[in-house]
This record gives C-alpha cells, sequence and structure tokens, in this order.
C-alpha cells in the first residue's frame, strides 16, 4: 500500500486532532498511518534547512515527507525531532505521512499542547503548525504471528529490519 504518497486518496480515512492522546479512537497491538497535507508560504520554502517537531511518541514510527522517506525511531518514549532536507520542502501544499507502531493505545501523541511545527533552523521564528486535524488509518494488527523469540517484529516501511521489544514488556 503505497499510504505515503503524496497523492494516495485517504479521504476516506478517519480524522484526529493532534497533539491530543487518541487513547479513545486507537487499540493496543496495532500500527497506524497518519496523513496531514500542510501549506508553506513562499518565505518559509526558500529557507535552507528545516526540522519537524512531533512532540514525543512512545512507540516506533517512519516519517516520509512528500512521499520520500526521511526517517525511522525505535520503540521509545523521546521527543520526535526530524531533519527534512530543503530539496523536499515546496512552497504550496506538502504532505506528511507517519507510520506508527505501539502496543499499548496510550503510548501515541502523549504530550496534549506539546508543540508540533515545521520549522526554519536558519530562522526559527520562520514555522507553519503541523498541529489540528491528521488522517489516521488502522495498520497489522500485532498477534502471535508477530511474535519471534519472545519479541514482536513489525517491518516500520523504510526500515531495512523489523523492529522489535519484548512480547513480555509492559507496554
Amino acid at each position: 500500500v503505497d499510504y505515503m504518497q503524496t497523492d494516495y486518496a485517504d479521504s476516506n480515512w478517519n480524522i484526529i486532532t493532534l497533539p491530543e492522546n487518541p487513547e479513545n479512537v486507537v487499540s493496543e497491538n496495532h500500527t497506524y498511518w497518519f496523513r496531514k497535507d500542510i501549506t508553506i508560504p513562499q518565505d518559509l520554502a526558500s529557507d535552507t534547512s528545516f526540522t519537524l517537531q512531533l512532540c514525543t511518541i512512545d512507540g516506533a514510527d517512519a516519517l516520509w515527507f512528500n512521499g520520500t522517506f526521511v526517517s525511522q525511531s525505535s520503540f521509545n518514549a523521546e521527543l520526535r525531532s526530524y531533519d527534512i532536507p530543503a530539496s523536499l520542502v515546496n512552497e504550496g501544499e506538502n504532505n506528511i505521512t507517519l507510520q506508527l507502531g505501539f502496543l499499548k493505545a496510550s503510548g501515541f501523541f502523549n504530550e496534549s499542547g506539546a508543540i508540533m511545527e515545521l520549522q526554519s533552523t536558519t530562522t526559527p521564528t520562520n514555522f507553519v503548525s503541523v498541529a489540528g486535524d491528521w488522517r489516521f488509518q488502522q495498520g497489522i494488527i500485532f498477534n502471535n504471528d508477530n511474535i519471534v523469540n519472545n519479541e514482536y517484529k513489525i517491518t516500520i516501511m523504510g526500515s531495512s529490519t523489523a523492529q522489535g521489544w519484548g512480547a513480555t514488556d509492559n507496554y
């Protein structure tokens, strides 16, 4: 599935407002895809260096910007901050796609009210917010087929290896 492509038709996906914690709409032991289109003004698009900040996520993730794989993180609760190459940032509409994997429903965006933005690293006061409505779709469900040597194994798109964590961990 090409969820990360900028032209992927996601109009029938659910809507969630982030960075609120989506415990009431997600289930344990799943992966999820999140997508957001943002409009970048000319003065921001002309900068040469960018950082995308997405608050703390307690899980594994992979990020695409305008259909190009940018980065991935393993299963840990850390502030997500991604360097976005200037060559990927366009004036006008841009797309952010995240694939997230969690063992617990409370592990998503766990900083209500946190700053979520695409920021110029050369002019930090120049940014566009990415908080607000995102589209999301459930991905795979973790089950016994995903357990190898007492670890859950899933492939986060863009990763050369499966991400793993203990099946008995308290997630």
